[in-house]
């Protein structure tokens, strides 16, 4: 059975978060060991190193 929580979006916040940070944490340690530097799905960036700064390669492709 699926429960939904309309109207109470602090306890579906209490009830995400641990689940939420759990697969960040999962994601982050599977992106390390294969040494990748970024995770992206539709909603944003789940995982991602600022080890690469593309700001002055892309502005240069914008000429």
């Amino acid at each position: 059975m699926i429960r939904t929580f309309r109207g109470k979006p602090k306890k579906e916040n209490e009830v995400m978060k641990p689940i939420k940070d759990n697969f960040k944490a999962a994601v982050e340690k599977a992106a390390k060991a294969k040494k990748i530097d970024a995770v992206v799905v539709p909603g944003g960036i789940i995982y991602g190193t600022i080890s690469a700064d593309l700001t002055e390669d892309v502005k240069a492709n914008m000429k």
